[in-house]
C-alpha cells in the first residue's frame, strides 16, 4: 500500500516529466494503450485503431524512465526480476527488461476513471445488441454474477465500468482481479471496491453481486451458484 502511495504521488507530480516524449499520446483522451517494442511505437486509439506512430523512444529515456519507477517502487529490475509492473488509478505500466526481449519494451494502458459510454452508445457503436445489453443490465439488478472475458482492446474494462453504474450504492460489489485498478465514479463521489483473491464465490451473500474481469475464460467447478458469462 505504501508502494502504491509513493508511486501515485510520484507520477502525479512528475507526469509531465516522466511522459516527456509520450506526452501528447498520454494527454490524448482517445489513446488507450501505447506500446514501444524497443523499435517501434504502436498507438491503440479509438478512432483511428492500432498504428505505429513515427515517435522513435530514446533508449536512455526508456531505461531512466525503468530505473526511476523501480526505485520509488522500492523493487529490483535485473535479468533476475525482468518485468516491472507499475499501477495507478488511470495507468497501468509494464516494463521488460532486454535479458528478455533484444532491447528494453514497455506497454502503458490507459484507463480513465471516467465513464465513455452510456447506454445508447454502446447501442450505437455496436458494441453489442441492445437486447444483450438490457439483459446485462437486469443481471446486475437481480444481483446476479457475471463473467467479462474477452482479448486485449476487446472493450472488457469499460464494460465493467458501464455495469459498475447500474449498481445501487447498498450492494457489496466484488470482484476478482487484484492487477487493475477501477474506480466507479458518481458524480464527485468514488467508490472502490473489495478485491477476493480466491475463486470461492458461492461464499457471496444474495445481497452481493460478483464480476469476474479475466482475458479468457474462466471456470470455477465449485461455483454453485449462476454465472452470466
Amino acid at each position: 500500500m505504501e508502494k502504491e502511495q509513493g508511486l501515485k504521488g510520484y507520477i502525479r507530480q512528475n507526469r509531465a516529466e516522466l511522459f516527456r516524449e509520450i506526452e501528447d499520446l498520454i494527454q490524448n483522451e482517445d489513446v488507450t494503450d501505447i506500446e514501444w517494442d524497443g523499435y517501434y511505437l504502436w498507438v491503440t486509439d479509438l478512432k483511428k485503431g492500432c498504428y505505429c506512430h513515427n515517435i522513435r523512444l530514446n533508449e536512455e529515456y526508456v531505461d531512466n524512465l525503468a530505473i526511476r519507477l523501480a526505485n520509488i517502487m522500492k523493487v529490483p529490475f535485473n535479468r533476475a526480476y525482468p518485468i516491472l509492473e507499475a499501477n495507478t488509478e488511470d495507468l497501468r505500466i509494464s516494463i521488460w527488461h532486454e535479458s528478455r526481449c533484444t532491447k528494453k519494451s514497455m506497454a502503458i494502458r490507459k484507463i480513465p476513471t471516467r465513464l465513455r459510454f452510456r447506454h445508447q452508445d454502446i447501442v450505437q457503436a455496436g458494441y453489442a445488441p441492445e437486447a444483450l445489453i438490457n439483459l446485462l443490465e437486469n443481471c446486475v439488478t437481480a444481483h446476479c454474477n457475471i463473467v467479462i472475458g474477452g482479448q486485449p482492446h476487446a472493450g472488457k474494462t469499460e464494460l465493467l465500468k458501464y455495469l459498475f453504474r447500474q449498481m445501487k450504492r447498498s450492494v457489496c460489489m466484488k470482484t476478482i482481479r487484484k492487477s487493475i485498478t477501477v474506480k466507479l465514479i458518481r458524480g464527485k463521489n468514488v467508490r472502490s471496491f473489495l478485491w477476493m483473491r480466491s475463486f470461492h464465490i458461492h461464499r457471496l451473500s444474495e445481497r452481493d453481486c460478483g464480476i469476474i474481469l479475466t482475458g479468457h475464460f474462466c471456470r470455477s467447478r465449485e461455483d454453485r451458484r449462476c454465472w452470466i458469462c
